[in-house]
């Protein structure tokens, strides 16, 4: 998956519990679409060690697709991407109630636009 600056990420979000494993990948509970920002790409551009990851607060992000099942858990929630090795990403959202949403861990290749055609001019 390429990343670019200043664009959006949509992420499929999944219940964490004993029936995730079995779960179909094109069935998600709903989605979080996250702008990719500047501090957010740098973050996220960072490697962590191995048999580690680097979680990062989301500040611009919404949930879509959300079922009203859902949506009586609340406003309050918490969103991070979760960088391990690869590099590879992974969202999740958090509940106040303990109920956490995961996405499928994505090997992503960061895009930027070093605006080589002007420098060319």
């Amino acid at each position: 998956m390429d990343l670019a600056l200043g664009t959006n990420l949509t992420l499929p979000l999944f219940l964490l519990d004993e029936t995730l494993q079995n779960r179909d990948p094109e069935k998600p509970d709903f989605s979080i679409d996250i702008i990719l920002d500047g501090d957010l790409v740098a973050h996220m551009c960072q490697t962590p060690e191995a048999d580690s990851s680097i979680s990062i607060y989301i500040n611009q992000y919404k949930l879509i697709d959300m079922p009203d099942e859902f949506k009586l858990l609340g406003d309050e929630h918490v969103a991070q991407i979760q960088v391990t090795q690869g590099p590879s990403i992974a969202a999740l959202v958090l509940f106040p109630d303990g109920k956490t949403f995961v996405s499928p861990q994505m090997d992503f290749l960061p895009t930027f636009d070093m605006d080589v055609e002007k420098i060319e001019e």
